[in-house]
């Protein structure tokens, strides 16, 4: 990943080819035992791009969910009758999707919110679904459901590169 960042052709670490890596954990050992007993460095290699085209479709199919679920929510919320300032909707939305885990002093101090009316735009967040809370010490935490659920990929859903 470092090396595609340096090379800008990435330019965040959005590929993670640690999951295709998981996923085919035996054939990954087996190959890289081969390159080491017999130089086969091509077979190695051709897994590794068939991971990484593997993880890149899965990335892109993942962004362009979590895009949508993104405006999506906006526009629910921009029609219905919301509990959140309407010049507020699209700073708190953006920021439960740049912050998929949050709570109501670090979302005050990213949008300039005060902490309560960040508290009670959680609290409605939950209620309509988007949100779950849970508490941990004296913080009550906030995922973001909705886009985890936008970063599920089915397998069905990525064409298997060539082989």
């Amino acid at each position: 990943m470092l090396q595609l960042i340096d090379e800008n052709l990435l330019s965040f670490p959005v590929l993670f080819i640690s999951g295709y890596l998981s996923e085919h954990e035996n054939t990954y050992k087996k190959l890289l035992l081969r390159v080491t007993k017999t130089g086969d460095w091509w077979t190695f290699i051709l897994f590794m791009l068939r991971g990484f085209a593997e993880q890149a479709a899965k990335s892109k199919i993942s962004l362009i969910q979590l895009k949508k679920a993104r405006k999506e929510l906006k526009a629910k919320l921009f029609k219905m009758k919301s509990p959140l300032r309407q010049s507020n909707i699209s700073m708190v939305i953006d920021h439960i999707f740049e912050h998929p885990t949050t709570h109501s002093r670090f979302m005050e101090e990213q949008t300039r919110i005060h902490w309560q009316t960040c508290s009670k735009y959680l609290k409605a967040l939950t209620k309509l679904g988007v949100l779950t809370e849970q508490a941990s010490g004296k913080y009550k935490f906030y995922k973001n459901q909705m886009a985890l659920r936008a970063m599920v990929v089915k397998k069905s859903q990525v064409k298997n590169p060539k082989r």
